[in-house]
């Protein structure tokens, strides 16, 4: 199934422990299997499965691999989100999946199943989104996220040949029944477009990913993760227009989101970079997050808003027992915290602790017993 096993053991080995995105599906479910024929990796294999409820069919996939990983001896961890209906509920699930990846995997390695059909569909995608070069280079097969590597050693593997494996050693998987939903953009353009393509042009993905690979080659050379929750406007505005896109660009694809079209890019300047009214607050959207412009500082606000590992440290330095009753809330108005021997208001406080007013409703609460005991990433 894959060219260079070899080159999977020198990538894997050095981990302490392995990480896999199971979902069920064919793809990750032969990925798992073909790598527990590793005698030197089986050890330090786990898998990870994010259920996010959007189908009714999403606790049985859940049960599915449980079965199949204590079939197999595979430690799995699974982890359960809600995600709210909306027109970007594709971009929003993967958010929401990534949060769990990082949180799970930590600084170990995730290995994910995306083949080369999936690579075509990206770049495909991007490019129809107007996306720049970074987008053009679709998915990488190996980067670090956050302290987390990811690993995609299917990359180069058609869905096909995957599919044979697996029917070769009698596995099982499950189908998920919104794979033939065409209101997807990637569903349409795979069952729609793509076959014109191959009717036309029988070898267009042997094309397309000489492409994508020139495009990666470009992207590596001129490109760096920029992580940083928030970018100075004043130091955006003294770059060159060229520095400037690259640098907005990174930001989203450093934050796991992918990198807006020339259109948001533009918005942005427009309205936050330059030309911007004093007394104005925009706000931009794009793929499950909002962008801000604060205090000569632009935010980037993804609208799952915290990280539920800054709840649990926040969590440490409380004095709490089994018999506590413990409730995260989020701002309603009317709050008062007992803080440094004084009864104040959470309003006048997120003031000065010059919080922006937008974020001020996404800033988790924590409550014990019902009584309001700290403000998360601020004070306990």
């Amino acid at each position: 199934m894959i060219e260079s096993p070899h080159a999977i053991m020198a990538t894997l080995f050095p981990f302490e422990k392995i990480w896999v995105g199971l979902s069920g599906g064919l793809d990750s479910v032969a990925l798992l299997h073909f790598l527990a024929q590793f005698p030197d990796l089986k050890p330090k294999l786990h898998a990870v499965h994010v259920n996010h409820g959007l189908s009714l069919h999403a606790q049985e996939w859940q049960d599915f691999c449980s079965k199949l990983c204590q079939l197999w001896g595979v430690p799995l961890n699974t982890a359960s989100v809600n995600i709210q209906s909306s027109a970007n509920i594709e971009a929003l699930a993967r958010t929401a999946r990534y949060q769990v990846f990082l949180e799970t995997v930590a600084t170990d390695v995730l290995v994910l199943a995306h083949h080369l059909d999936d690579q075509i569909e990206t770049f495909f995608l991007n490019a129809l989104r107007g996306s720049g070069i970074d987008g053009l280079a679709a998915m990488p097969k190996l980067y670090n996220r956050s302290g987390m590597t990811v690993f995609r050693p299917l990359l180069d593997v058609e869905r096909a040949e995957i599919k044979n494996y697996a029917t070769w050693h009698q596995l099982s998987w499950v189908e998920d029944d919104s794979n033939a939903d065409i209101k997807f953009s990637r569903n349409f353009l795979r069952a729609k477009v793509l076959p014109l393509l191959a009717d036309k042009w029988p070898n267009y993905r042997k094309n397309v990913m000489h492409t994508i690979k020139s495009c990666q080659e470009v992207y590596e050379y001129f490109y760096e993760d920029i992580t940083p929750d928030t970018l100075d406007i004043s130091q955006l505005r003294g770059k060159k227009s060229l520095e400037r896109h690259i640098c907005l660009r990174q930001w989203f694809k450093g934050h796991n989101i992918s990198a807006p079209n020339r259109n948001i890019i533009k918005q942005i300047e427009g309205q936050m970079i330059y030309d911007r009214r004093q007394d104005s607050n925009p706000r931009i959207q794009w793929n499950g997050c909002s962008i801000y412009a604060y205090n000569n500082k632009l935010y980037l606000i993804k609208e799952l808003p915290h990280e539920t590992g800054d709840i649990r440290e926040a969590l440490k330095h409380l004095d709490i027992s089994n018999s506590d009753v413990i409730e995260v809330r989020y701002r309603s108005g009317g709050e008062i915290l007992f803080w440094r021997g004084h009864h104040r208001c959470l309003k006048k406080l997120m003031q000065e602790w010059k919080i922006p007013p937008f974020l001020r409703s996404k800033i988790p609460l924590i409550y014990i017993n019902g009584i309001f005991k700290g403000v998360v990433g601020y004070t306990i």
